[in-house]
């Protein structure tokens, strides 16, 4: 809280600067009000990341101060290659798939590539879930185990590839596939009864 109310104070009208730009004189002069323009364009969305994938609001406020806290450390490994935000929510990915393996105490596990072989079904270019209103996915999401709502948070939210997905999950490609198809399948199980409820209550 301290960190995000000190920033906005010192945030200041840079509407036509980019990020880059206030990255290179962030660094270059160490002045705040850079980083608080950064902070102040990008805190709520970061917020609202660590809120779909942590799935509770406290503490998704600390993981916002702890990813911007990160940030400030390694701000100088920043490069041209990609854009600020696309570095920024690679960092609140992993940090909340952090956060997440601590919570649960336990490690991802891969799945054998033998137990996995690639369907015409996994490989589907439509998806029913992407065409599920807000309120459906936030339920289907919160009924989710945390393993299983972070990879859908990856695949359909932040479009990764199964690749990258598998990075940040630290899994092979074959379990992550196997992982997603699962995960899936217990999203549609999950959206089944809760539709059903609601047309039953709707009656």
């Amino acid at each position: 809280m301290l960190l995000s109310v000190h920033l906005a104070l010192q945030a200041l009208g840079f509407s036509d600067t980019s990020d880059a730009e206030l990255v290179d004189l962030y660094l270059a002069s160490r002045g705040e009000r850079y980083f608080a323009e950064l902070y102040r364009r990008y805190s709520t969305r970061v917020y609202g990341k660590c809120l779909t994938m942590l799935n509770d609001s406290h503490e998704a406020h600390d993981a916002v101060q702890e990813i911007f806290e990160r940030v400030i450390l390694r701000i100088g490994n920043f490069r041209r290659t990609a854009s600020f935000s696309t570095w920024l929510f690679a960092i609140t990915n992993n940090h909340c798939i952090d956060r997440l393996r601590k919570r649960s105490r336990s490690k991802l596990s891969s799945a054998p590539v033998e137990e996995f072989e690639i369907s015409s079904e996994s490989e589907e270019t439509t998806d029913w879930l992407e065409e599920q209103s807000p309120a459906a996915i936030r339920h289907i999401l919160g009924e989710l185990s945390e393993i299983d709502r972070a990879a859908l948070v990856l695949m359909y939210m932040d479009d990764l590839s199964v690749r990258e997905i598998a990075t940040t999950l630290n899994l092979g490609e074959s379990a992550t596939k196997m992982r997603l198809k699962r995960a899936r399948a217990r999203a549609l199980k999950i959206y089944e009864t809760w539709s059903g409820r609601s047309s039953m209550s709707a009656a």
